[in-house]
C-alpha cells in the first residue's frame, strides 16, 4: 500500500497468551492506524489483532504486517528492552537480545516465551540477585508517581511477559531502520 500522507501505527499490547488466541472474541490487543492530513491526525483504521488478514496465529500475522507495512512509525505500549546492566552477560547489544529471546523454545500454542523463561534466559550469568530492577525510563516515571512495572519481573503484576512478547514480536518483524 502506498500512501501520500504520513501514516502511523499504534498497538495496544498484551503479554497474556490468551489474548493472542485466534478465537479470542474480546481480545484487548488493538491496532490503530493514523494518517496525517495537513495539520490533523485522522484515525483511518482500528481493529483487533485477530482481524488482520491471514491464516496463521494473530501474533505471526502482526509480525508479518509490521515487517511489510507502509507506515512512517509504529509504537507499541510494551517495553522492548531490559535494564542496561543486563547487557554483556548473555548478549552484547539489542540485536543480540532479540536473537536470544527469539531463540527460546516455545511449547504448545505459545507465541512468545513466558515471563519466567524470558527472565531466566536474559538474567543468566548476572553475578548477583535482584528483584524488580527498573530501566532508566521506568525510574524516571516512577519518580513522577507513575506506576510502572519492571521489564524483568515475573511475580505478581509482572512486566516480563509484556517485554518477552514485545521483543519476540520485534525479532519476528525484523524491521531494521
Amino acid at each position: 500500500m502506498t500512501t501520500s500522507s504520513p501514516r502511523f501505527v499504534g498497538i495496544d499490547f498484551s503479554g497474556d497468551q490468551k489474548q493472542w488466541n485466534p478465537n479470542a472474541k474480546a481480545s484487548n490487543i488493538w491496532i490503530a492506524e493514523v494518517e496525517q492530513r495537513g495539520d490533523y491526525l485522522t484515525v483511518v483504521d482500528l481493529r483487533r489483532v485477530q482481524q488482520l488478514a491471514g491464516h496463521v496465529r494473530p501474533f505471526a500475522r502482526l509480525a508479518a504486517w509490521l515487517a511489510n507495512g507502509s507506515f512512517s512509525a509504529a509504537a507499541i505500549d510494551a517495553p522492548f528492552s531490559v535494564p542496561w546492566w543486563f547487557f554483556g552477560h548473555v548478549f552484547a547489544d539489542h540485536p543480540a537480545l532479540l536473537q536470544v529471546v527469539n531463540g527460546l523454545p516455545l511449547v504448545n500454542k505459545q507465541d512468545f516465551p513466558t515471563g519466567n523463561a524470558f527472565v531466566t534466559s536474559v538474567s543468566a550469568r548476572i553475578p548477583f540477585e535482584f528483584t524488580k530492577p527498573l530501566r532508566i525510563t521506568e525510574s524516571y516515571w516512577r519518580a513522577r508517581s507513575v506506576n510502572v512495572r519492571s521489564t524483568v519481573w515475573s511475580g505478581q503484576h509482572p512486566g516480563a511477559s509484556f517485554t518477552s512478547a514485545c521483543i519476540k514480536l520485534l525479532a519476528n518483524a525484523d524491521r531494521q531502520a
